[in-house]
């Protein structure tokens, strides 16, 4: 069994289960693959929160060289969902009683976090597992699983991204955690196991990721929605 990399093994200390059982860095042929980044970095168009998002076209032009995204966004779209501008300092959100995803004002202006933002959200919409509210533990892995579910997601389009336009939209989430994610979406490559990968992120987020609505660990923050309901 391969050994973890060191940032997973200062990250996850106490998980036994899911283990890493292979080692394929594929990132590592892609980091690098994408110097037209900076040309995707700042626009200048005004949104008004509470209304319809509308793509600018450097955004559009990031979705349409991703094949999972453009599905999504199409499957969203019959089924009924809405893209809307968050109000002034809310993060991007997904409400899925609502059907609708919140954009936060402080990416729309930049289309590579647009897109990861937007990637990280379809990730947690097409989660199909269901949390169960009987108990706490199970309630908040269940959301840190969802978490997981989002960053790979969010992995998957910026590869695709990469290989079709050669730009970066990078991912969401704490830089010092991306190298452990990635490994761990390597592997799910190999092994297709889904709710492993999803699982060990999770867990990773837990402790090592902040909130952008409270600043608080994810751990924490689910903690305190179980107490709320």
């Amino acid at each position: 069994m391969s050994k973890l990399l060191p940032s997973c093994q200062k990250l996850i200390e106490n998980i036994v289960e899911p283990k890493i059982e292979h080692k394929n860095n594929q990132f590592s042929d892609l980091l690098n693959m994408a110097p037209m980044s900076t040309y995707f970095l700042d626009e200048k168009i005004e949104y008004t929160p509470g209304k319809m998002v509308r793509f600018s076209e450097k955004t559009q032009a990031l979705i349409t060289s991703s094949p999972t995204l453009s599905r999504a966004l199409e499957t969203l779209e019959i089924d009924g969902w809405k893209l809307v501008v968050a109000q002034r300092g809310q993060g991007t959100a997904t409400d899925l009683r609502r059907k609708t995803v919140f954009i936060s004002n402080r990416v729309l202006n930049h289309p590579n976090l647009t897109i990861q933002a937007l990637s990280h959200e379809i990730g947690h919409i097409f989660y199909a597992a269901k949390p169960n509210i009987k108990s706490k533990s199970n309630f908040v892995s269940h959301f840190l699983a969802s978490e997981g579910a989002a960053t790979i997601k969010n992995i998957e389009i910026q590869r695709e991204i990469i290989n079709h336009m050669a730009v970066d939209i990078g991912i969401m989430a704490n830089p010092r955690n991306i190298e452990c994610y990635n490994e761990v979406y390597d592997n799910y490559l190999i092994d297709n196991k889904f709710d492993k990968a999803t699982k060990y992120i999770g867990e990773i987020y837990r402790n090592n990721e902040i909130t952008s609505n409270n600043l608080k660990s994810y751990g924490q923050y689910y903690n305190e929605v179980y107490n709320s309901l």
